[in-house]
């Protein structure tokens, strides 16, 4: 599949997910997720959690099981507060 369609299902993706994780993303995240592209062979989605808030995490995950086939090889969780890779994301 070519670079430009597995960014078009993640786009895709990202603007229909909020309606089918079961309740407003916005409860627990500050904005919706965002695709930002940082070189020509990643893309990272930002997940902006609210700090009083603990369903972030789960947003994540319930993000990471609807990701379309297609759509990109999943990383791992990156924390940019830490600077490094969520450990519990590689197993």
């Amino acid at each position: 599949m070519s670079r430009g369609r597995a960014r078009e299902l993640l786009d895709d993706y990202v603007s229909s997910w909020p309606a089918a994780f079961g309740i407003d993303p916005l409860e627990a995240l500050t904005t919706y997720p965002a695709v930002e592209e940082v070189s020509e062979a990643l893309v990272e989605v930002v997940f902006e959690g609210r700090p009083d808030n603990r369903l972030w995490k789960d947003a994540m995950v319930s993000f990471m099981h609807g990701l379309p086939d297609g759509a990109g090889e999943f990383a791992g969780f990156y924390d940019r507060v830490g600077g490094r890779l969520h450990p519990g994301s590689l197993d």
